[in-house]
């Protein structure tokens, strides 16, 4: 004979709840809930990215400092100090523009 109510191994029985389910209901997976998700996953996003971009500020300003040591010895050729310039000018743009998006 069926017995009217699910019954737990131990002989409880359940009123109103599927003994297979853990929580009587559902947990609702609305907008309430998946905002909080997805902004920690965002922050995590933007904190890995900005981390990135400082790196590469630091190794902007490491290059540029061994440019500008490079370009104060006397006996430098012509021809690689017009290199080094452009590549001094290049970095020193690139590292300002960074620093709009991401101050160091």
């Amino acid at each position: 004979m069926p017995q009217p109510f699910p019954v737990t191994p131990a002989g409880i029985r359940l009123v109103g709840q599927n003994p297979h389910r853990p929580h009587p209901r559902p947990p609702t997976l609305g907008f309430g809930h998946l905002d909080p998700v997805q902004h920690r996953r965002h922050l995590r996003t933007v904190t890995r990215l900005t981390r990135r971009v400082r790196n590469s500020q630091r190794g902007l300003q490491s290059r540029i400092e061994s440019i500008k040591n490079r370009l104060g010895w006397p006996k430098l050729d012509p021809a690689e100090r017009k290199g080094l310039e452009d590549e001094l000018g290049e970095a020193s743009r690139l590292l300002d523009k960074s620093k709009l998006y991401v101050p160091n």
